[in-house]
């Protein structure tokens, strides 16, 4: 049985480590704070806390600042952080604390998300212009853009950005896809088709010459893919013809007076094409073709045609019959005005 002197040594020894200078002083903040993982990309996610501290010391894990809200104990403290946040690790030893705090941060992501839609300006581009392309929705951090194939390096890759300038030589593909810490999202698509300069392949119409009396058609053919938003403006020896606007012109009836110098200037956003034109108009009731239009064409006329010359198979037949009769007739009193 311990006697009374014995208790009191060990009361005193007791009070004297308790108030021993060394152990009264605050002990250093935790070394090495980390969280694991220190990204989540979903809310509520379990992320281990810890920290280094001597032996006999413990750790106490705060949120919103150092003292600030209780979030954990011990060297490896589990939490569930649903928005970015920085926890603080106190350091306690014989009711000591810290007086600082080592810091952490976890940060809580979301996988991005694809962009609703791609908006195109214009709409359809010049064949190699610059146009716009700009995503509509989405999140995420950044922006990647790519031509024909989504996901792929250069030269697939065109860019970066909400909004980029581009040019197409030929109508294709872009895409666009968000990117941020946790990912990336499904790609967005839109197809581009560009606009080609007007170019034309060549005329059709006739007759040339044309004859006084009946119609002229003349149209001038464009390349499929340069046909969109085409103007036409039609000229007669460098003077516009201010009502032919479409792709050809009709002249009914002809007269000696449309011969001349035609062209078209056909016209889009991204350039132009023009084709030419030389009239000749012919008069078959001048049918000696001295020029001048008189009685004695008549004449001539009723001469080869009493001998059936091929002179004077005015219709075209292969035949002298009595319809190229009545024809010239009819051309005759037309005249050649």
């Amino acid at each position: 049985m311990m006697n009374a002197g014995w208790l009191t040594m060990v009361v005193v020894a007791v009070q004297m480590l308790l108030i021993s200078p060394a152990l009264a002083v605050p002990p250093p903040p935790p070394a090495n704070a980390r969280a694991t993982p220190a990204l989540v990309c979903q809310p509520g996610q379990a992320v281990t806390l810890s920290a280094d501290v001597p032996f006999g010391t413990t750790i106490t894990w705060y949120a919103g600042g150092c003292g600030g809200t209780f979030a954990g104990l011990g060297p490896a403290a589990l939490v569930f952080p649903t928005t970015t946040t920085t926890y603080f690790a106190r350091a306690s030893r014989l009711f000591e604390d810290s007086v600082t705090c080592a810091v952490v941060t976890v940060v809580v992501s979301s996988p991005p998300v694809a962009p609703a839609s791609i908006n195109v300006t214009p709409s359809r581009p010049c064949r190699l212009g610059e146009f716009t392309a700009e995503v509509v929705g989405g999140s995420g951090t950044t922006v990647r853009w790519y031509q024909d194939i989504c996901g792929a390096g250069a030269p697939f890759e065109i860019g970066t950005g909400t909004r980029i300038t581009h040019e197409l030589e030929f109508p294709g593909w872009i895409y666009a896809r968000w990117e941020n810490e946790c990912g990336v999202s499904q790609c967005t698509e839109r197809y581009v088709n560009v606009l080609l300069p007007p170019y034309i392949t060549g005329s059709s119409g006739g007759p040339n010459p044309a004859y006084v009396g009946e119609p002229l058609v003349y149209w001038v053919n464009l390349a499929g893919g340069s046909s969109s938003g085409v103007t036409f403006r039609w000229y007669k020896n460098g003077v516009l013809l201010p009502n032919f606007t479409g792709a050809g012109i009709t002249i009914d009836p002809v007269r000696m007076s449309d011969a001349g110098h035609y062209y078209v200037v056909a016209e889009n956003a991204c350039g132009s094409a023009t084709n030419d034109l030389y009239l000749g108009v012919r008069c078959r009731a001048d049918f000696n073709n001295d020029g001048t239009f008189d009685f004695f064409d008549y004449l001539d006329f009723a001469f080869a045609f009493s001998l059936e010359w091929t002179t004077a198979d005015v219709n075209s037949d292969g035949t002298v019959d009595f319809f190229d009769y009545l024809d010239f007739v009819e051309d005759y009193d037309f005249g050649c005005d």
